[in-house]
């Protein structure tokens, strides 16, 4: 019984290395040609199929400071509107938050207060990247990218490597594109400067109705350091949602600041 067991598992190894093998030996086949305001087009039209959006993740939270963990709720309408209530260990109410165009409103119970105001504001204090619209901020939660149209006059190169295409813009930031979808699987967001902003990245695609979406998005930013981890356990496209869906309680007696 014992060599039979063997003998099992030696074809078994066997298998799985002839299989490596044959992955490790052939030939990669080049990606054809494509202009970067093509592949612009192309990401374009894969992002505008989302309508809604509703989802469940497990959040990590890490800076140079602190770490936090606890579940992420998100539900979203295309192309502006998002709401997002992050919970903390033992189901405990951390934020629910709610953006509309370049309005924001946030409920925080810990903190007993609740804010109110322009998101252009927000950007300003710092709290988000410069640059952020509510659609980038919709968009990049999801795990899509919404170019936008002068991105196209920025770009600088295309280039193939390990099956993606790679789009190199003129201050440094790239992307990374899987022809499939087509998805960004990577993207380096860089400043006037050249210094990089933050890093997204999308991992373990999944298709919802006729989307692929990342079950896994990490944001990294290096000023201040912090790296945001996603790990979607429910998600779907496309649904119909609930009038209430975009609702933020806020009890009677709590102050609500103005941005």
């Amino acid at each position: 019984m014992r060599s039979m067991d063997a003998a099992k598992i030696s074809f078994a190894v066997a298998v799985l290395f002839l299989a490596g093998c044959a992955g490790l030996f052939r030939p990669s086949r080049s990606l054809p040609d494509v202009p970067g305001n093509e592949l612009l087009r192309r990401i374009q039209d894969h992002t505008g199929r989302l309508q809604t959006f509703q989802g469940i993740a497990r959040m990590t939270v890490a800076t140079s400071e602190a770490s936090f963990a606890g579940t992420f709720s998100v539900s979203v309408k295309a192309p502006d509107s998002l709401w997002i209530k992050v919970e903390g260990p033992l189901g405990i109410d951390m934020l629910t938050l709610a953006v509309g165009g370049d309005r924001i409103l946030m409920y925080s119970p810990w903190q007993q207060a609740a804010f109110r105001g322009s998101l252009g504001k927000v950007r300003k204090s710092g709290m988000l990247p410069v640059d952020l619209d509510s659609s980038d901020i919709v968009f990049g939660f999801l795990g899509l990218w919404n170019p936008k149209p002068e991105t196209a006059d920025s770009v600088l190169s295309v280039r193939s490597e390990n099956g993606q295409y790679v789009l190199a813009f003129e201050n440094g930031g790239e992307v990374w594109i899987e022809p499939k979808g087509p998805v960004v699987k990577r993207w380096i967001k860089k400043d006037g400067n050249g210094e990089t902003e933050w890093v997204w990245e999308g991992e373990a695609y999944r298709r919802r109705d006729d989307l692929w979406l990342p079950a896994i998005v990490r944001i990294f930013r290096p000023t201040p350091r912090q790296r945001i981890t996603l790990q979607y356990e429910s998600m779907s496209a496309n649904n119909s949602m609930k009038s209430s869906w975009f609702d933020v309680r806020i009890p009677e007696g709590v102050q609500t600041l103005e941005w």
